[in-house]
C-alpha cells in the first residue's frame, strides 16, 4: 500500500539528483506518496502534477519519510491517505 500527501509549500529549494543530475524539483513537486518496500524500508516518491516521479529517497521506516515531508514541505499526518 501506498500513502500520499499533496504539497501545502516548498520549506526550504530542495535539490534531488534527476537523471543522475542535481537539480532543483521544489517547485515542480505536486505531491508525494510513500511506498513500501518488500525488502524493508520505504521510498518518499516526489510526483509532479501528471503523476510521473521527479525523485525518490530512501528512508528506513515510514516515520523517517514522514518527517522528511514534514521538513521539506510541511506535511502532517493527517494529510497522508492512502493512494489508488
Amino acid at each position: 500500500m501506498r500513502l500520499r500527501a499533496k504539497i501545502r509549500r516548498a520549506t526550504s529549494v530542495a535539490r534531488h539528483l534527476v537523471h543522475g543530475q542535481s537539480v532543483d524539483v521544489a517547485l515542480q513537486i505536486a505531491s508525494l506518496e510513500i511506498e513500501r518496500l518488500s525488502e524493508g524500508g520505504c521510498l518518499l516518491l516526489y510526483l509532479d502534477a501528471g503523476g510521473d516521479c521527479l525523485a525518490d529517497t530512501w528512508h528506513e521506516t515510514e516515520d523517517q519519510a514522514k518527517e522528511q515531508a514534514r521538513f521539506e514541505y510541511e506535511i502532517e499526518p493527517r494529510d497522508w491517505v492512502a493512494a489508488s
